[in-house]
């Protein structure tokens, strides 16, 4: 979240007419013509949530990708993706606000609990 954060501060001070607002887990992104985008994490559900102007509320679940052979068990590179189509929040946003996070997921180690 916080990498997002950051990529959409760096719109902001580009484009006066972009907003962004991070606090208490909660971002809101004014993004004209579009509308406003809130995404909040979901700590219990271990989830992220988003609602679009364009697409409605979507809740991503993080999906580990891949686990090489050569990986260490419970490493893997993975992707927020909303189960229902498929799609991923690495894709939303970069379609509908233009801001690409593709580079900025690194493999991370999830714990059962």
């Amino acid at each position: 979240m916080n990498a997002l954060v950051e990529k959409l501060e760096q719109m902001q001070e580009e484009t006066e007419e972009v907003d962004c607002e991070y606090s208490a887990g909660v971002l809101t992104l004014a993004f004209p013509p579009n509308g406003t985008y809130v995404i909040n994490k979901q700590p219990p559900n271990k989830q992220i949530w988003l609602s679009s102007p364009i697409t409605g509320p979507k809740r991503y679940d993080y999906v580990v990708l891949s686990e090489g052979q050569d990986a260490k068990e419970g490493t893997g590179r993975g992707e927020w993706v909303y189960i229902r189509d498929g799609s991923t929040l690495t894709q939303l946003l970069q379609t509908e606000v233009g801001v690409d996070m593709s580079n900025l997921y690194a493999p991370v180690e999830h714990r059962g609990d």
